[in-house]
């Protein structure tokens, strides 16, 4: 399938952040997973913890990963036919 992703921040915060941010693995839930195995197309949000080297967390973000079969399906016969 070909997949496609977007990291949207949410919120950032009035704090500056200190060093280097670091974006921790953001993980799937059991419901999310069974969602991308079971169906050719779709999308999950899936919230991101970025942390600065203070351990604190200066901005929001969630990753929203959207696919879609890498092929289409093959066209009916009758598809321009249907009403």
């Amino acid at each position: 399938a070909a997949e496609h992703a977007i990291l949207e921040l949410l919120e950032f915060g009035r704090d500056v952040a200190l060093g280097i941010l670091d974006g921790l693995p953001a993980t799937l839930s059991d419901a999310q997973r069974e969602l991308i195995r079971s169906t050719t197309k779709g999308e999950v949000t899936v919230a991101v913890t970025v942390t600065d080297e203070s351990g604190n967390q200066p901005i929001e973000c969630e990753f929203i990963w959207a696919w879609v079969p890498s092929q289409r399906p093959p066209k009916t016969a009758n598809a321009n036919n249907d009403i």
